[in-house]
C-alpha cells in the first residue's frame, strides 16, 4: 500500500471520528451536573428557587448512596429531602429496579 493511500485512509478514518465526537459531545456539553445534600444530580436544565426546591428537566439522572435514578423531569425538595420523579422513571438499587410514570422518594428515612 502506498504512502499516499494509507493517507487518505487515515485521514476519512479521523475524520469520520472527529465529526462523531463533535455530534455526540455536543448533547453533553449542555449537560449539567451538581452536588446537592449528598445526591448526584445531572440534568439538561437545573433551576432552583429560595424555597429549597430544585426543578430538573430533560435526561435526568440523580444518584444517591446505592440508588441510581433516570427520569425525564424531578423536583427535589430540600427542606423535607424528598423527590418527586416523573417521566419514564427508572429507580435502581442493587439488584431491586422500579419504574413508572411517577414516584415520589424520601431519601433520609
Amino acid at each position: 500500500m502506498s504512502f499516499s493511500k494509507l493517507y487518505e485512509l487515515l485521514s476519512g478514518f479521523f475524520l469520520l471520528n472527529f465529526l462523531f465526537l463533535i455530534t455526540t459531545g455536543s448533547a453533553q456539553a449542555d449537560t449539567i451536573s451538581a452536588k446537592i445534600q449528598g445526591l448526584v444530580i445531572q440534568a439538561d436544565s437545573l433551576d432552583r428557587d429560595e424555597s429549597e426546591l430544585v426543578e430538573l428537566k430533560g435526561a435526568v439522572q440523580i444518584i444517591y448512596k446505592d440508588y441510581h435514578i433516570k427520569c425525564d423531569r424531578a423536583k427535589i425538595y430540600l427542606k423535607t429531602k424528598r423527590i418527586y420523579m416523573s417521566g419514564r422513571v427508572l429507580m435502581t438499587q442493587s439488584k431491586s429496579t422500579i419504574g413508572g410514570d411517577q414516584i415520589w422518594f424520601d431519601y433520609e428515612s
